[in-house]
């Protein structure tokens, strides 16, 4: 299949064509001097031997071409089916490569400046729930102060009036008012203590939580996507790899071609030339016996 190949066949024809003729003309120097008439029919059975010899050995070199030619035929068949089943697995093709490596960058861009945003946005928040908390530590020095002063007022009223019942100067009733009304203010109190450390930053809570489930997701969306990126840019090397195959493919499809059409030409040729052959010998002999019973004669 390579013109090297090609030549050294070509040296070899030349070679056996001047040894057969070398052999020709040595066996007529050593015969007797034919009639004209059998040295013309020797000479074209000795060009036609000549001719078909090279037939012979052009159909040699096209059957050895076509048999080589089948071989690395099946060698790329089969390299063109892993490539397209490592395609078919990637879900690219050399059409549709570029447009999902476009749409993948696209993506990538995006989404990293959406990330950004949300995490400005949750900086800022966190910001916000820790300056809340602050403030609520702040205000709670003064109100356990207050708590603590009206505590002490209802106990010393409560105190006033169980020192009045001891005396006869107030009532059972008033007693028990007394302590009903500490024991309102203790539980008052403690609500409003407890309602204050749950409501610090609860207006944030919900937001901040929101905020960082679209910082999880989108992060894992970037990530997914440059993890893509990097399986198809890997599938460059087997779109390409199929590209040569096939066109390689192509190439040896056009040379089994060429070799059947040559081979087919060689077998005709052949066929018509051992059929001409025939006819030569036949004359030939004939011409021999005539020459023969005219020297009888």
């Amino acid at each position: 299949m390579t013109l090297h190949r090609f030549a050294k066949t070509a040296s070899l024809i030349v070679a056996i064509v001047f040894l057969i003729r070398d052999e020709r003309l040595l066996a007529q120097a050593v015969a007797p001097n034919p009639s004209p008439k059998i040295s013309a029919l020797g000479q074209q059975l000795e060009e036609l031997g000549l001719e078909i010899q090279t037939i012979e050995t052009e159909r040699s070199s096209a059957a050895a071409g076509q048999a080589e030619a089948k071989m690395r035929a099946d060698e790329l068949d089969k390299m063109r089916s892993d490539l397209l089943r490592q395609q078919y697995e990637l879900g690219v093709s050399k059409v549709s490569y570029d447009e999902i490596i476009r749409h993948l960058q696209t993506q990538r861009v995006q989404l990293s400046v959406d990330l950004a945003g949300i995490e400005a946005r949750r900086e800022i928040l966190i910001a916000q729930q820790e300056s809340g908390q602050k403030s609520a530590e702040e205000q709670k020095e003064p109100l356990a102060e207050m708590i603590k002063q009206l505590i002490e007022i209802q106990q010393e009223r409560l105190s006033s009036i169980e020192a009045l019942h001891a005396r006869g100067s107030a009532a059972t009733g008033d007693v028990l008012n007394a302590k009903q009304q500490l024991l309102e203010t203790q539980i008052r109190l403690a609500e409003k203590i407890h309602a204050a450390n749950d409501n610090r930053g609860s207006s944030l809570d919900p937001e901040l939580l929101n905020v960082s489930l679209a910082r999880a997701e989108t992060a894992a969306r970037l990530n997914r996507v440059n993890q893509l990126l990097g399986e198809y840019v890997g599938a460059r090397t087997t779109i390409d790899s199929l590209g040569r195959v096939q066109s390689e493919i192509g190439a040896v499809e056009s040379s089994l071609l060429d070799f059947s059409r040559r081979s087919k030409k060689c077998e005709e040729l052949l066929s018509r030339n051992q059929f001409r052959k025939e006819q030569l010998n036949a004359e030939y002999k004939r011409a021999e016996r005539e020459e023969k019973n005219d020297d009888d004669q």
